[in-house]
């Protein structure tokens, strides 16, 4: 599409796109050209779905929420910045398994640093997901590929509470939580005289008996007792402990410290030097998983049930497995089994449908960087209503959890949110949250005036008291003009519906002044006089020629009608663009698309009353085989439901889900 004028209809949709391509010439400073491919540059590459979790020194971050100049941790321990990003569009995504119960999720021509014995690799090879697909395993059925581990990463995060990480792994691992003081129980007196050497001034550990122990501060407030209710620990029963993410995603040395506290205390280690750690919390078994993959081990659990609760058992395998604890016999036993490099070995590779996707350029030579995997979401309502049982404690259903994974990805172009809302913005028409750049924000009054004893807090944030954000700030009440964009959270209780819109475009004070000298492809008269929600895709040339011909997909719609009535705009614009050659098609989504919106709110209304009554509405897939429930983590349970079996399940499957099947 060459001409805006003759793609985009209706006249303000034309009016839209021509601003932006008008923004665009002036830019490059040619006016007899247009410069949409100077800044649009795309190509074919290796992708991770948008919702593949990507480590950072301060903890996971999606991959759709990635931006240039992010921090990323890589494989050496070291932390990376993101150099370049590449939208992919939609591509077909395999899964590859690892023996130890990971997985990670990928595109065809993701590459993977790879060794194998099996093969008389002399060193790691890069290889891609397709040939792994078709060589992991060996004629006679044994697995022929292994990833090595990450060194511990480094995260910047180190905590700031009355409690030390050790004796907060201490509290957790053997601790009462439902006690009116701060107690815990062992028969070591290497952990009580830790303890006594961590606690601050003024307080001390009282035995009351050989094996129960309290920190104790007579006749005064207990700060430990305060601390462990600001966390939200204090009162927790057993199956319900977790350690505080200000804990988690900290130091390296911190999390040694948290790892001996919880291994010391509820840690086995048998006689041959093997690892494990016991608890009846869910969370904190996967949260211990993953503190032991980010020092460098692999962790798999199993469960163990038992006439009361379900014990979840953390298997660990760590080439330095002594440094998990501090108490002296247990590192002893730990130095027992033989040191070695450990790795995960790819047990499996499965085609699990098609996502959108993106990949990542790090500042790293070896282009290695981190990442998580993670269960899918779907709009299947049966889906949601699953998802709320299990919150209210009807069922119980084992989620599958994200772990770290080493993958290698290398492609050039720039990512597509990113560089249309760098337009936007340099236009003057982009709304959202700006978070100052200043570090030291919150150290400022409003009026400006430094306080140096005032606490670090993040920095300010403008636009977040306005449902659609605001324009960017000139400048912060500390002095500060740099601002980073946050896309506007869209959320509305009664469809229990929470996102992120992609944009918010508003042209009330757009001036067209200073594109003088540049004919303009566009006529101001026919911009819209309010705000509007804008969404963007990206797809291949094929998918591109599927959008033309029959238009934006059904579940994009949905999404953007939705956002279009939830928010205070005139409309929605839904923007493709081809990563193959940069072209570009818009559709206008109406409130009223449809109809879709009052189905909507019906369906939600009749979702509410069913949680009443426990009930469930149909699967929106037709069969069990569909892509929609491969990746469900209440497929198991749903599967074998009689609903499936039912004769009229087409029927009620088109009365409940309407237009929107």
């Amino acid at each position: 599409m060459s001409d805006f004028n003759n793609a985009y209809t209706p006249p303000d949709i034309s009016a839209i796109l021509g601003t932006i391509d008008t923004s665009l010439r002036h830019k490059s400073k040619n006016g007899a050209a247009r410069g949409y491919e100077k800044y649009h540059p795309s190509a074919f590459g290796k992708a991770q779905p948008l919702n593949a979790l990507i480590q950072t020194p301060y903890g996971p971050v999606k991959m759709g929420d990635i931006k240039i100049g992010d921090e990323v941790c890589g494989i050496d321990g070291n932390i990376n910045t993101v150099i370049q990003i590449h939208p992919q569009g939609t591509k077909s995504i395999y899964r590859i398994s690892f023996t130890d119960g990971t997985t990670a999720d990928c595109c065809a021509d993701h590459l993977w640093e790879i060794d194998s014995v099996q093969l008389g690799f002399v060193k790691p090879k890069v290889l891609s997901t397709s040939y792994l697909i078709k060589n992991y395993l060996s004629p006679c059925g044994s697995r022929n590929f292994s990833v090595r581990l990450p060194k511990p990463i480094k995260m910047k995060n180190k905590y700031t509470g009355i409690i030390t990480p050790y004796i907060l792994g201490v509290i957790l691992g053997d601790g009462c939580l439902r006690c009116g003081g701060v107690d815990f129980t062992t028969i070591d007196d290497n952990i009580v005289e830790r303890i006594r050497s961590e606690i601050i001034t003024g307080y001390e550990v009282k035995s009351r008996s050989y094996v129960q122990h309290r920190i104790c501060k007579l006749g005064s407030t207990n700060l430990y007792n305060r601390e462990l209710k600001r966390l939200g620990l204090k009162g927790l029963k057993t199956l319900e402990r977790f350690i505080p993410n200000e804990y988690l995603y900290v130091r390296e040395i911190d999390r040694w410290n948290l790892i001996q506290g919880l291994l010391d205390t509820d840690g086995t280690v048998s006689k041959f030097g093997h690892v494990s750690f016991s608890t009846s919390s869910p969370k904190m078994a996967n949260q211990v998983k993953w503190l032991i993959e980010s020092l460098g081990g692999i962790c798999k659990i199993y469960l163990k049930p038992t006439k009361k609760l379900t014990n979840y058992i953390c298997y660990i395998r760590h080439s330095e497995s002594w440094r998990l604890f501090s108490l002296p016999r247990k590192v002893e036993r730990a130095k027992l089994r033989p040191k070695k490099n450990e790795k995960r070995i790819i047990k499996n590779i499965s085609l699990i449908g098609e996502q959108e996707a993106q990949c990542i350029t790090v500042s790293n030579t070896d282009g290695l960087y981190l990442t998580d995997s993670c269960i899918v979401t779907h709009n299947c309502l049966r889906n949601m209503q699953y998802l709320r049982y299990m919150e209210r404690g009807y069922i119980n259903v084992e989620q599958a959890e994200q772990e770290s994974k080493l993958t290698r990805l290398f492609d050039k172009g720039h990512n597509m949110h990113s560089r249309w809302a760098k337009y936007a913005e340099n236009m003057g028409i982009l709304r959202g949250y700006w978070e100052c750049a200043n570090p030291t924000c919150s150290k400022f009054d409003d009026s400006g005036v430094y306080i140096p004893e005032a606490n670090m807090e993040k920095p300010r944030v403008y636009g977040r008291d306005n449902p659609i954000g605001c324009f960017k700030p000139t400048v912060c009440s500390c002095g500060c003009s740099k601002f980073e964009y946050h896309e506007v959270d869209v959320f509305e209780e009664s469809l229990n519906f929470y996102g992120h819109c992609d944009m918010i475009w508003d042209f009330s004070n757009f001036s067209e002044d200073k594109f003088k000298g540049i004919k303009a492809s566009f006529d101001k008269s026919l911009l819209p006089s309010g705000p509007i929600v804008v969404d963007m895709k990206t797809c291949n040339d094929y998918k591109f020629s599927s959008v033309l011909k029959k238009g934006p997909g059904l579940d994009y719609r949905i999404q953007l009608t939705i956002y279009a009535n939830i928010l205070p705009v005139e409309f929605g614009l839904l923007i493709y663009e081809n990563k193959n050659n940069s072209e570009v098609a818009a559709y206008k989504i109406e409130k009223n698309t449809e109809a879709i919106y009052n189905l909507v709110k019906t369906q939600a209304k009749q979702m509410n009353e069913m949680v009443e009554m426990k009930l469930l509405p149909p699967p929106r897939p037709s069969n069990k085989d569909d892509y929609e429930c491969s990746s469900c983590p209440f497929r198991k349970i749903c599967h074998k439901s009689k609903i499936w079996a039912d004769e009229d399940l087409t029927v009620k499957r088109k009365n409940f889900y309407g237009n929107l099947i």
